[in-house]
Protein backbone atom coordinates (compact mmCIF):
# COMPACT_ATOMS: atom_id res chain seq x y z
CA UNK A 1 0.00 0.00 0.00
CA UNK A 2 1.39 3.39 -1.01
CA UNK A 3 2.13 5.82 1.84
CA UNK A 4 1.67 9.64 1.69
CA UNK A 5 5.36 10.28 1.00
CA UNK A 6 5.52 7.72 -1.80
CA UNK A 7 2.35 9.13 -3.29
CA UNK A 8 3.76 12.67 -3.26
CA UNK A 9 7.03 11.54 -4.88
CA UNK A 10 5.17 9.71 -7.64
CA UNK A 11 2.94 12.72 -8.25
CA UNK A 12 5.93 15.04 -8.66
CA UNK A 13 7.67 12.51 -10.91
CA UNK A 14 4.56 12.34 -13.07
CA UNK A 15 4.52 16.12 -13.34
CA UNK A 16 8.15 16.21 -14.39
CA UNK A 17 7.60 13.66 -17.13
CA UNK A 18 4.33 14.89 -18.57
CA UNK A 19 2.93 18.10 -19.98
CA UNK A 20 -0.62 16.69 -20.07
CA UNK A 21 -1.20 16.77 -16.31
CA UNK A 22 -3.24 19.99 -16.53
CA UNK A 23 -6.49 18.03 -16.92
CA UNK A 24 -7.15 14.54 -15.63
CA UNK A 25 -10.04 12.24 -14.78
CA UNK A 26 -10.31 10.68 -11.34
CA UNK A 27 -12.51 9.33 -8.54
CA UNK A 28 -13.31 11.25 -5.37
CA UNK A 29 -11.80 9.53 -2.32
CA UNK A 30 -12.57 12.10 0.42
CA UNK A 31 -14.87 15.07 0.99
CA UNK A 32 -14.53 17.94 3.48
CA UNK A 33 -17.89 19.75 3.94
CA UNK A 34 -16.50 22.77 5.81
CA UNK A 35 -14.36 23.79 2.82
CA UNK A 36 -16.38 22.08 0.05
CA UNK A 37 -13.16 20.40 -1.10
CA UNK A 38 -12.22 16.87 -2.15
CA UNK A 39 -9.27 14.58 -2.72
CA UNK A 40 -9.19 12.63 -5.97
CA UNK A 41 -7.57 9.37 -7.02
CA UNK A 42 -6.38 10.06 -10.54
CA UNK A 43 -6.80 7.50 -13.28
CA UNK A 44 -5.11 5.34 -14.41
CA UNK A 45 -2.21 6.01 -12.01
CA UNK A 46 -4.17 5.64 -8.74
CA UNK A 47 -2.29 8.66 -7.37
CA UNK A 48 -4.18 10.78 -4.84
CA UNK A 49 -4.22 14.57 -5.01
CA UNK A 50 -4.18 17.00 -2.11
CA UNK A 51 -7.35 18.85 -1.06
CA UNK A 52 -8.82 20.64 -4.06
CA UNK A 53 -11.91 22.91 -4.20
CA UNK A 54 -15.05 21.49 -5.77
CA UNK A 55 -16.72 23.83 -8.26
CA UNK A 56 -20.30 25.05 -7.94
CA UNK A 57 -22.25 27.10 -10.53
CA UNK A 58 -23.61 29.49 -7.88
CA UNK A 59 -21.72 30.65 -4.78
CA UNK A 60 -21.61 33.35 -2.12
CA UNK A 61 -20.72 33.88 1.53
CA UNK A 62 -22.70 31.06 3.23
CA UNK A 63 -25.14 30.76 0.31
CA UNK A 64 -25.17 29.18 -3.13
CA UNK A 65 -25.81 25.81 -4.77
CA UNK A 66 -24.50 22.95 -2.64
CA UNK A 67 -24.35 19.66 -4.55
CA UNK A 68 -22.25 17.64 -2.12
CA UNK A 69 -20.31 14.80 -3.76
CA UNK A 70 -20.23 11.10 -2.95
CA UNK A 71 -17.01 9.15 -2.51
CA UNK A 72 -16.48 7.33 -5.79
CA UNK A 73 -17.89 10.08 -8.03
CA UNK A 74 -16.05 10.36 -11.36
CA UNK A 75 -14.77 13.91 -11.89
CA UNK A 76 -12.57 16.09 -14.05
CA UNK A 77 -9.53 17.60 -12.29
CA UNK A 78 -7.79 20.72 -13.57
CA UNK A 79 -4.31 21.58 -12.31
CA UNK A 80 -3.19 25.19 -12.60
CA UNK A 81 0.26 25.36 -14.13
CA UNK A 82 0.73 21.65 -13.48
CA UNK A 83 0.78 22.19 -9.70
CA UNK A 84 -0.94 19.27 -7.97
CA UNK A 85 -1.71 21.43 -4.93
CA UNK A 86 -3.19 24.25 -7.02
CA UNK A 87 -6.18 23.03 -8.95
CA UNK A 88 -9.92 22.51 -8.83
CA UNK A 89 -12.47 19.75 -9.43
CA UNK A 90 -15.52 20.00 -11.67
CA UNK A 91 -17.62 18.05 -14.13
CA UNK A 92 -18.90 15.06 -12.21
CA UNK A 93 -20.25 12.62 -14.76
CA UNK A 94 -22.21 9.40 -14.99
CA UNK A 95 -20.39 6.13 -15.73
CA UNK A 96 -20.86 2.36 -15.81
CA UNK A 97 -21.52 2.30 -12.05
CA UNK A 98 -23.56 5.49 -11.60
CA UNK A 99 -26.16 5.26 -14.34
CA UNK A 100 -28.24 8.27 -15.48
CA UNK A 101 -32.02 8.52 -15.73
CA UNK A 102 -33.53 8.83 -19.22
CA UNK A 103 -34.24 12.57 -19.01
CA UNK A 104 -35.85 14.00 -22.19
CA UNK A 105 -33.93 16.69 -24.07
CA UNK A 106 -34.33 20.24 -22.69
CA UNK A 107 -35.83 19.10 -19.37
CA UNK A 108 -34.32 19.84 -15.93
CA UNK A 109 -34.51 17.20 -13.20
CA UNK A 110 -33.03 17.45 -9.71
CA UNK A 111 -33.28 14.01 -8.11
CA UNK A 112 -31.95 13.00 -4.69
CA UNK A 113 -30.78 9.45 -3.97
CA UNK A 114 -33.51 9.20 -1.29
CA UNK A 115 -36.21 9.66 -3.93
CA UNK A 116 -37.11 13.36 -3.61
CA UNK A 117 -37.19 15.27 -6.89
CA UNK A 118 -37.93 18.58 -8.58
CA UNK A 119 -38.68 18.43 -12.31
CA UNK A 120 -39.18 21.15 -14.93
CA UNK A 121 -40.66 19.33 -17.92
CA UNK A 122 -41.26 20.22 -21.55
CA UNK A 123 -45.05 20.33 -21.09
CA UNK A 124 -44.70 23.46 -18.94
CA UNK A 125 -45.21 21.67 -15.64
CA UNK A 126 -43.15 21.87 -12.44
CA UNK A 127 -43.36 18.82 -10.17
CA UNK A 128 -42.13 18.45 -6.60
CA UNK A 129 -42.06 15.20 -4.60
CA UNK A 130 -40.79 14.24 -1.14
CA UNK A 131 -40.04 10.69 -2.29
CA UNK A 132 -42.67 9.21 0.03
CA UNK A 133 -45.86 9.77 -1.96
CA UNK A 134 -46.48 13.49 -1.45
CA UNK A 135 -46.34 15.20 -4.85
CA UNK A 136 -47.28 18.70 -5.98
CA UNK A 137 -47.62 19.47 -9.70
CA UNK A 138 -47.95 23.00 -11.07
CA UNK A 139 -49.50 22.31 -14.46
CA UNK A 140 -49.53 25.75 -16.05
CA UNK A 141 -53.32 25.98 -15.77
CA UNK A 142 -53.32 27.68 -12.39
CA UNK A 143 -54.16 24.58 -10.36
CA UNK A 144 -52.17 22.52 -7.88
CA UNK A 145 -52.59 18.75 -7.68
CA UNK A 146 -51.31 16.92 -4.61
CA UNK A 147 -50.94 13.17 -4.20
CA UNK A 148 -50.63 13.52 -0.42
CA UNK A 149 -53.25 11.61 1.60
CA UNK A 150 -53.14 14.27 4.33
CA UNK A 151 -52.18 17.91 3.88
CA UNK A 152 -51.51 19.76 7.12
CA UNK A 153 -51.32 23.53 6.99
CA UNK A 154 -50.70 26.07 9.75
CA UNK A 155 -51.88 29.64 9.20
CA UNK A 156 -54.60 31.43 7.22
CA UNK A 157 -55.69 30.17 3.78
CA UNK A 158 -57.19 32.68 1.36
CA UNK A 159 -59.19 31.28 -1.55
CA UNK A 160 -60.61 33.25 -4.48
CA UNK A 161 -63.30 31.16 -6.12
CA UNK A 162 -65.50 28.22 -5.14
CA UNK A 163 -64.37 25.35 -2.91
CA UNK A 164 -65.59 21.87 -3.85
CA UNK A 165 -65.26 18.87 -1.55
CA UNK A 166 -66.05 15.25 -2.43
CA UNK A 167 -66.18 14.19 1.25
CA UNK A 168 -67.14 15.70 4.59
CA UNK A 169 -65.86 19.12 5.67
CA UNK A 170 -65.31 19.05 9.43
CA UNK A 171 -65.55 22.27 11.46
CA UNK A 172 -63.81 22.80 14.83
CA UNK A 173 -65.29 20.67 17.61
CA UNK A 174 -64.55 23.03 20.52
CA UNK A 175 -67.39 25.58 20.61
CA UNK A 176 -66.46 29.10 21.56
CA UNK A 177 -62.78 28.99 20.64
CA UNK A 178 -62.82 28.90 16.83
CA UNK A 179 -65.52 29.51 14.28
CA UNK A 180 -66.59 28.97 10.66
CA UNK A 181 -68.40 31.81 8.86
CA UNK A 182 -70.68 31.65 5.81
CA UNK A 183 -71.58 34.89 3.99
CA UNK A 184 -70.64 36.76 7.14
CA UNK A 185 -72.78 34.54 9.39
CA UNK A 186 -71.10 32.82 12.34
CA UNK A 187 -71.57 29.05 12.51
CA UNK A 188 -71.57 29.08 16.31
CA UNK A 189 -73.00 32.54 17.07
CA UNK A 190 -75.87 33.07 14.64
CA UNK A 191 -79.51 32.90 15.64
CA UNK A 192 -82.63 31.62 13.83
CA UNK A 193 -85.93 33.46 13.76
CA UNK A 194 -89.41 32.03 13.31
CA UNK A 195 -88.86 29.12 15.65
CA UNK A 196 -92.00 26.97 16.03
CA UNK A 197 -92.95 23.47 17.03
CA UNK A 198 -94.21 20.70 14.77
CA UNK A 199 -93.46 20.73 11.04
CA UNK A 200 -92.49 24.40 10.89
CA UNK A 201 -89.05 25.56 9.82
CA UNK A 202 -86.83 28.21 11.33
CA UNK A 203 -86.04 31.41 9.58
CA UNK A 204 -82.71 32.14 7.92
CA UNK A 205 -79.69 32.85 10.12
CA UNK A 206 -79.47 36.41 11.44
Amino acid sequence: MMGPMQNAIRLQALLAMSDSIDTRVGLITSYEPSTFSVRVQMQPDSLITGWLPLCSPWIGNAWGMFCAPTVGDAVTVHFIGGDLEAGFVEGRFFNDVDRPLAVPASEFWLVHKSGQFFKLTNDGKATFSDGHGATITLNGGGSITSAATVWNHTGPVNVTGPITASTTITAPTVIGTTDVTFAGKSAIGHKHGGVSTGAGQTGVPV
